[in-house]
């Protein structure tokens, strides 16, 4: 990214926190000025608004009115709040397509979440452009103004032919020559023109090569990617003063599909100046509550794109109460609440926006969401919010000055690699995901900092975390190898699952056999089989492997550690130069995902080089992440489970711990947790 997409302004000096506000007509002016009053006094400083455009109070329905939005934004700098503007992201027609504007050729009829305009045809670009000088321009001067939610749960896909015209393009800057194409995808064409995506998945195709699907999938990321640069540097001309936000519909990367929103998040964090994203713990089936070491993943995938783009994270848009009408389950009581926001400020949240602070009135979801009872009135999430709010006040100064500490596991993730897994598995709900998840479950029991990264996106500041794994990485390139030789040559430790660079970025397979020439020397084994589902015992611990395993031929140093009831090596070490790795000839994250064998969490932290001072012995369902500011370490200790939680630190000579809110010394013995309870620990001098 160059320095022109990026604004410079510092957006993030104080903890930002507040709701989604959406402007009904049904709502009248005292109750919008009541609602107003009421979130202020809850302690909020920013507020998200949508629809920016009034559309009930135009004559022509293709105009755009300000009337009811400039009112609301003179409440809210009344009371010293400032307002995110959300421009696009929950209906079009509502924002820059009203519908008398709108022809057949410029719909796409299969999208799907209700994206239904085409944003690769030059009408719609001129009538988001034009949305966006009207909006901008009529706002940008108000004082309560923070900035532009460009675009909220980004996600495009178009098969139609202006995309495929893209696509043809996009392919040409790739590959350069038609012959470099039909070389890679083993394809006769003539031209780049002839490229058709309707036969992508044929037999004949996929047949040959992946490439033809891969890359298709990739286009699609891309182009969402390019769009939303464009208009990212589009208002920042307009507008040179407040910053452009953009906001995923986060972890793509855990999703079972790549293919329905095609968000690349790491790609996508560096075309705008904050990174966000939406958090739904509790709706369309998920129960994260349940599961917190994965509700931790689920924050802080887009954290770590955020991070690796060198942008403010926010979460933009965070459940706060049922899915909709007829929705059981969904529900979230004041303590599920107020452990999804510490969650979210744990996991490095520099503002909070909950959705929503009214009710729906309408729509899918009518009466769902809220802080608030339909009429507006606060009610217990409310309160309870107001309350968290007065803490992170109270505690400003030591809070905010700290941020997550750097490291000490990173899981690696790769979109591309991703694709190849899919593509490998006929496009079906992934199991990828599942390799990820498992390893952060494991980690997170340990109380170590963990967090993920990118494959794709490598720098200096992931050389220097101590651990690194790659889950079901099946696909790398050459830069990316040379890279991880490197981290393991200079004092890493690499861990590494079955079948890792098996095939490269074009999908044709190590024939030297994976992880290929370079990574076979640094992990000390080669494959030379692939074998069926097993059991093996690492030491004293049973383990599953019942996707597959991998037969490998092990180098002489390396060290086999465990092994299938058939001789074969399933867990072999590795010294490589200064570093080390650690291999296993499985896929064990899928299977730690959901059941990871007792005493797996303290076997690995016996084969690998975690810091001792951020282990923690704690249940599972106790969440323990670390910040760190000018004074030292906190630790944010979320109580998930239904009983009393004993957190038990690593002794620190010279220091002593106290638990922040009460301002109590935490016992020699522990410090106990209730169920739902939120504790923050910091570390001083002296005894």
């Amino acid at each position: 990214m160059t320095s022109s997409e990026s604004h410079s302004g510092p957006y993030v000096s104080q903890r930002l926190f507040g709701a989604v506000y959406l402007l009904e007509p049904e709502y009248s002016r005292e109750e919008i000025a009541r609602d107003v009053k009421n979130m202020a006094e809850s302690g909020f400083n920013l507020i998200t608004l949508w629809p920016v455009a009034n559309s009930w109070l135009v004559e022509d329905p293709a105009a755009f009115v300000f009337d009811d939005t400039l009112r609301f934004l003179d409440l809210c700098h009344s009371h010293g709040m400032k307002v995110l503007m959300q421009l696009i992201g929950q209906n079009p027609a509502q924002e820059y397509a009203p519908d008398c504007l709108l022809r057949d050729e410029l719909l796409i009829r299969s999208s799907p979440h209700n994206l239904y305009v085409n944003y690769n045809h030059p009408e719609v670009r001129q009538m988001v452009l034009r949305y966006f000088d009207a909006c901008v321009g009529a706002l940008k001067d108000h004082p309560a103004v923070f900035g532009w939610d460009l675009f909220n749960e980004t996600n495009f896909r178009n098969e139609g032919k202006h995309a495929t015209a893209c696509y043809q393009a996009w392919l040409e800057k790739r590959y350069g020559t038609i012959g470099k194409l039909n070389g890679r995808w083993q394809r006769r064409l003539g031209s780049f023109g002839q490229v058709d995506p309707e036969w992508r998945l044929m037999c004949y195709s996929a047949w040959s090569s992946l490439l033809p699907a891969v890359e298709y999938e990739t286009f699609q990321a891309a182009n969402l990617t390019e769009i939303c640069r464009e208009w990212c540097a589009y208002v920042r001309r307009l507008d040179p003063g407040h910053p452009v936000i953009i906001d995923g519909t986060a972890a793509q990367l855990l999703q079972p599909s790549l293919t329905e929103r095609n968000t690349d998040e790491f790609d996508m964090a560096g075309v705008c100046d904050i990174y966000g994203g939406t958090f739904y713990p509790k709706s369309w089936g998920m129960a994260l509550g349940n599961k917190p070491w994965e509700l931790m993943l689920y924050y802080g995938i887009p954290r770590a794109a955020a991070e690796r783009a060198g942008k403010p994270y926010f979460i933009s848009e965070l459940q706060t109460h049922t899915q909709s009408l007829l929705t059981p389950g969904s529900e979230i009581s004041p303590q599920e609440l107020r452990l999804f926001i510490w969650g979210a400020l744990a996991a490095g949240g520099d503002a909070i926006q909950l959705w929503r602070w009214r009710p729906f009135l309408r729509g899918c979801q009518s009466s769902g969401r809220g802080l608030t009872s339909l009429d507006g009135v606060p009610g217990e999430r409310a309160h309870e919010v107001a309350a968290i709010v007065k803490s992170l006040q109270r505690h400003a100064a030591r809070l905010e000055g700290s941020r997550p500490v750097p490291p000490d596991v990173r899981i690696l993730l790769g979109y591309r690699s991703r694709l190849f897994f899919d593509a490998f598995r006929y496009w079906g709900p992934s199991a990828q995901p599942a390799a990820v998840c498992g390893w952060h479950r494991v980690f997170t029991a340990l109380g170590v900092a963990v967090e993920a990264g990118s494959i794709e996106h490598l720098d200096e500041e992931y050389l220097k975390t101590p651990v690194i794994v790659l889950p079901a990485l099946i696909s790398l390139d050459e830069e990316q190898v040379r890279w991880l030789e490197a981290y393991v040559r200079n004092g890493g430790c690499l861990v590494a699952d079955a079948r890792l660079n098996a095939v490269d970025s074009w999908g044709n397979v190590r024939k030297e056999g994976p992880p290929g020439c370079i990574l076979s020397k640094v992990f000390g084994v080669v494959e030379t089989d692939v074998g069926p589902a097993s059991t093996f015992r690492w030491e004293e611990v049973e383990l599953d492997a019942s996707f597959m395993t991998q037969r490998v031929r092990v180098s002489p140093g390396a060290k086999v550690l465990a092994a299938d009831p058939l001789a074969f090596p399933m867990v072999i070490s590795h010294r490589y130069s200064l570093g080390q790795t650690l291999y296993f000839a499985c896929m064990p994250g899928m299977e730690w995902k959901e059941n990871p064998p007792a005493g797996l969490a303290e076997l690995l932290r016996s084969h690998l080089p975690l810091a001792a001072e951020h282990v923690v012995k704690k249940p599972e369902s106790t969440i323990v992440r670390w910040h760190r500011g000018p004074e030292g370490e906190i630790a944010y200790v979320m109580n998930f489970g239904t009983g009393d939680a004993l957190v038990q630190f690593a002794p620190r000579g010279g220091c002593s711990a106290r638990e922040l809110m009460s301002g109590d010394d935490v016992p020699s013995e522990g410090l106990s947790v209730p169920p739902a309870g939120v504790r923050l620990v910091e570390w001083r001098a002296g005894t």
